[in-house]
């Protein structure tokens, strides 16, 4: 007999990005793969970069190109 085991990768906190906020998961701690978060820049900060950061598959936050600059 065959057993699959299944078990869901977890990124833990996103990423800080200065002069921004996420989109309301400041309480959530574990994100699953795949999930997304989407920042907004302080008022008077433009973006510069991809607003968003995506959890991997292996557990890490995939690179955030997202700066917020005067």
């Amino acid at each position: 007999m065959t057993q699959i085991l299944s078990f869901s990768v977890m990124c833990q906190t996103p990423p800080v990005v200065d002069h921004a906020v996420d989109d309301g998961h400041q309480e959530q701690i574990f994100f699953t793969s795949g999930s997304q978060v989407t920042y907004t820049c302080a008022h008077g900060y433009s973006t510069d970069g991809d607003a968003r950061a995506t959890c991997g598959g292996n557990g890490e936050w995939l690179e955030l190109t997202l700066m917020c600059t005067r």
